[in-house]
C-alpha cells in the first residue's frame, strides 16, 4: 500500500469514526470506539484509531 493510498484510506476511517464521538460530545474516545469496531468484526490497531480521531478531530 502506497503512502497515498494509506492516508486517503485513514481520512475515510476518519470521517467514519469522529461521528460516534461527536455524537457523545466527547465520551466515546479511543477505547470505546476500538471495542465496538471490534465487536463488529473489524481488525484495526488502536493507535490507528488514535490517530484517526485526533486528525478528524483538529480543526484544519
Amino acid at each position: 500500500m502506497t503512502r497515498r493510498a494509506k492516508q486517503a484510506a485513514d481520512d475515510v476511517l476518519a470521517r467514519q469514526l469522529i461521528v460516534p464521538h461527536l455524537v457523545s460530545h466527547g465520551a466515546y474516545g479511543v477505547p470505546r470506539i476500538h471495542a465496538g469496531l471490534r465487536r463488529l468484526g473489524h481488525r484495526l490497531n488502536r493507535k490507528r484509531i488514535e490517530r484517526a480521531v485526533a486528525s478528524a478531530a483538529s480543526p484544519t
